[in-house]
């Protein structure tokens, strides 16, 4: 599992509660995720469902150049 603020790219593949938790960017949500996380029911729990919701496609070789290639093509 993951905390991850909720600006960018960097809620893209997070599932807030569920594999992770995004958070503002504010040192009490901050903490308060870290203390969730250091339950271990919880870091179970989230770690089977990033586990489980793993797609290895969308992280091939031919998906990332696909990808870009949007990306720059307009």
């Amino acid at each position: 599992p993951c905390i991850v603020t909720d600006c960018n790219a960097a809620t893209d593949n997070m599932r807030d509660g569920e594999n992770g938790f995004v958070v503002k960017a504010d040192a009490d949500e901050m903490a308060d995720a870290i203390r969730k996380l250091a339950d271990d029911q919880i870091t179970q729990r989230m770690s089977i469902e990033t586990y489980e919701g793993f797609d290895e496609s969308a992280c091939s070789d031919s998906t990332y150049v696909r990808k870009l290639s949007e990306v720059y093509s307009g």
